[in-house]
């Protein structure tokens, strides 16, 4: 009456345990894939605005064709540094 089969017990116990591994192991991956999207989702608008800044500070000036070549630069290395981060 008060004996309990282990075969019977181990199994539930290691498929609920499976189970609650299984559905924080998804939660962490949707977490870091989150994170991840905010991280790219920032440094967008961080060259953006970098781009932004640069570009209307070269408006300022009247024709400055070095300044302009620099702020080309700037743009083309801006773009580079995000492509690089998206392709990772």
């Amino acid at each position: 009456m008060g004996s309990v089969n282990r075969s019977t017990v181990t199994p539930r116990k290691s498929r609920l345990a499976r189970t609650f591994a299984k559905f924080f192991n998804e939660e962490d991956e949707k977490f870091q894939e989150n994170a991840a999207m905010d991280a790219f989702i920032a440094k967008v608008f961080a060259t953006i605005s970098s781009v932004k800044a640069t570009y209307a500070q070269d408006a300022q000036s009247p024709h400055d064709a070095d300044g302009i070549q620099s702020a080309d630069q700037i743009v083309v290395t801006e773009l580079k540094r995000l492509s690089k981060f998206k392709q990772s």
